[in-house]
């Protein structure tokens, strides 16, 4: 970079310096003889080397352009620095902010060209402007600099302008080359244009385009080729791999959104056909097939609400006549049980249905019967109770109209019939004593004073009651069962 180069230059001035001031230190017999010296002598270029220069204000280090500066004429006496000088300070800022307008905006455009870069001729002048810089730098001839530098710029600017003008003309064929699609021109037009500037933006682009288009190209037409044959599927995804690819399709998203939408609409207008036809045949399971694609590809039910009304009134008689298919099957079978789940299991759907809810009374009323007969029948010691005896008498008459509908309901009511009527025949029921107790049956009778007495009763729950003199009554119960005669001994014998 220019500057590091001023920086270089400075350097090796200083020394120069330093180099005239020791000379002066000998004294003033050396100076007198340096004439003399100077004409026996061949001038040689004096190469001053230093790692490590300080630094001077206003200079800036970025890249190395090393370069020998030569003295202008070694044939001229060395004066010192104070009347070789003049006064330029004020270019010199004038210089440096050029260095850096030159480094920040003119080097970088020559760097984009390799055209430029490639030119040796054209470097070597460049390089030539920067040595010649760089030297009245060093001698602080910065108006000098200066002027030298604005030369440099003028040429570099001019070629880069005309390198660009190049890359703009050249560009403009492979823009009109793609529009039409000559690939032979537009890749003839790019390669020249690479030459110039191979990292040029819109040359990246164009060479991406110009390398994935002959597959776009391939999918377009497979896609106008589906599309021409109703393979919508196939064309979207024909299009949606263009999508992956370098291409400049305007309207790819606007073409894939429209089949998109016609497919949607093929699809709607297939699957409500595949309903309505469903439905006419009473084939539930392809008509719904139908509405679950329906739902599944987002055609709202606005789209064939009469099929879908259509399709749950089929679906309701449907599960109806098989709901009471089963419940008349359970019935059939005399499985109560099952035919009340059945009603369970669909009261609150067809609740409101005449139908089922006459089958489901006369099944909610055949299984409670059994189960309160069942009940009756489970717990015969409770039929002792004569307030037991008359609810079963009670059960058996609601029944009888029912007993024609369910053999397991009339044979747990004979069940039970038989059962009761036993409870109105007598049993023979001995009573012993000791002949001084008067005994009685609470509820019943007398039975007076005996050793031994046989009274008959009807089966049922008793209480016999033993009283005698100085002594306290006696109380004794007994279960007197149905065709099992009985013996109870009652004698009143605790003194009072």
């Amino acid at each position: 970079m220019l500057e590091v180069d001023l920086l270089e230059a400075k350097a090796r001035k200083r020394r120069l310096y330093f180099a005239v001031a020791t000379g002066l230190f000998i004294g003033g017999l050396a100076i007198a003889l340096i004439p003399t010296l100077i004409s026996k002598t061949q001038p040689e270029q004096q190469i001053l080397t230093t790692e490590n220069p300080p630094e001077r204000p206003n200079e800036v280090t970025e890249k190395n352009l090393v370069q020998s500066v030569e003295p202008d004429s070694v044939n001229q006496p060395i004066q010192s620095p104070t009347i070789q000088l003049s006064d330029q300070s004020e270019f010199e800022e004038q210089f440096f902010a050029a260095v850096k307008t030159y480094d920040e905006t003119v080097e970088p455009n020559i760097d984009n060209y390799q055209s430029i870069l490639g030119d040796q001729g054209f470097m070597n002048t460049i390089r030539g402007f920067q040595q010649d810089i760089a030297a009245k730098a060093a001698q602080e001839q910065y108006k000098d600099g200066l002027t030298i530098l604005k030369k440099m710029t003028q040429v570099a600017t001019d070629r880069i302008t005309q390198e660009n003008n190049r890359l703009e003309k050249l560009l403009k064929q492979v823009t009109d080359a793609w529009a039409i699609k000559d690939i032979d021109l537009m890749s003839a037009s790019l390669k020249s244009a690479r030459l110039i500037s191979s990292n040029n933006k819109k040359i990246v682009e164009y060479s991406s385009l110009l390398s994935d288009w002959p597959e776009v190209e391939t999918l377009l037409n497979r896609a106008a080729e589906r599309e021409s044959k109703g393979k919508i599927d196939d064309a979207i995804q024909s299009l949606q791999q263009i999508s992956k690819l370098n291409h400049d399709i305007d309207n790819l998203s606007s073409r894939i959104d429209s089949l998109q939408t016609k497919q949607k609409d093929i699809l709607e207008t297939r699957l409500i056909e595949q309903l309505f036809l469903a439905l006419e045949k009473s084939d539930l399971s392809s008509a719904n097939e139908a509405i679950q694609r329906l739902l599944k590809a987002g055609i709202p039910e606005s789209a064939y609400t009469h099929l879908l009304a259509d399709y749950n009134q089929k679906k309701y008689d449907a599960e109806f006549v098989i709901v009471s298919n089963a419940m008349d099957s359970a019935i059939v079978k005399d499985d109560w049980i099952k035919a009340k789940q059945l009603v369970d299991q669909n009261q609150k759907v067809f609740g409101s249905e005449p139908r089922f809810k006459a089958r489901a009374e006369a099944i909610y009323k055949i299984h409670k019967g059994i189960a309160e007969v069942s009940n009756a029948l489970a717990k015969p010691e409770q039929l002792l109770s004569s307030r037991v005896r008359a609810n079963a008498h009670t059960l058996l008459e609601r029944i009888s109209p029912d007993l024609n509908m369910s053999l397991q309901l009339r044979s747990k009511a004979d069940q039970l019939s038989a059962l009761l009527a036993s409870y109105r025949t007598k049993v023979p029921v001995t009573v012993v004593s000791d002949g001084l107790t008067y005994i009685e049956v609470k509820s019943v009778g007398k039975v007076g004073e005996t050793t031994g007495r046989v009274v008959e009763l009807l089966p049922g729950k008793y209480v016999f009651i033993g009283k005698k003199p100085g002594y306290v009554s006696k109380q004794i119960e007994i279960n007197v069962e149905p065709g099992t005669p009985a013996q109870i001994k009652v004698i009143a014998d605790e003194p009072i």
